[in-house]
């Protein structure tokens, strides 16, 4: 480890860049002695994001819908985990070991650049008996219907409604607003295309 004399304070030179930093610019790291990674949270993010880019061009975009599909099921979080992962939805457990076999099964199965992961039947889960590749526009019609609109959405109110309207005016992004809000972003996005909340102004 290398310390700045000047300030007192711990810091370190990142491997990939070569820059001396302070050790807040480091992640945590169990694995390490000092408990620190060798590299620096900008170097790491770069070669995180250079990765999933080969990992893209290599699978042809099927490790993006991957992600996304466990991302759904199990992440409480994403947007889609109420339709998804809350109602049970859940990804079959060859596939959810192992990326490979989900490549595997998508190649034989006719994925090709533009086609959409979809569920034939949209109550049961993620699997090869259950999943095929179709159009956007196929996949549109086979989404399953709303039971309830956003519009009677019991976590907006109107006043908050208006404020999602003056924060889009303001350029606000709609995730940021959700996240003030308490609500995904898709819905700031239907307030936003008049889909919901239209006679709100």
């Amino acid at each position: 480890m290398i310390t700045n004399v000047d300030a007192q304070i711990p810091a370190r030179t990142c491997r990939v860049c070569k820059q001396e930093k302070p050790l807040t610019e480091f992640n945590k790291h169990r694995g390490r002695r000092d408990g620190h990674a060798y590299r620096c949270r900008k170097c790491s993010q770069h070669q995180a994001r250079e990765w999933y880019r080969r990992n893209q061009l290599r699978t042809n975009g099927l490790y993006s819908t991957y992600m996304a599909m466990k991302q759904r099921c199990y992440n409480k979080e994403h947007d889609s985990f109420p339709m998804y992962g809350g109602r049970g939805i859940r990804v079959c457990d060859r596939w959810l070991a192992s990326f490979d076999a989900f490549h595997r099964w998508a190649v034989q199965n006719g994925h090709r650049p533009g086609l959409q992961l979809d569920r034939i039947d949209n109550d049961k889960g993620y699997g090869p008996d259950n999943c095929r590749f179709v159009t956007p526009a196929q996949n549109a019609r086979n989404k399953r219907p709303r039971t309830r609109t956003i519009r009677t959405n019991p976590t907006l109110t109107v006043n908050q409604v208006r404020e999602a309207r003056k924060l889009l005016a303001e350029g606000v992004s709609q995730r940021e607003i959700g996240r003030r809000l308490g609500v995904t972003h898709g819905t700031i996005g239907a307030i936003k295309t008049g889909r919901t909340w239209a006679d709100v102004s």
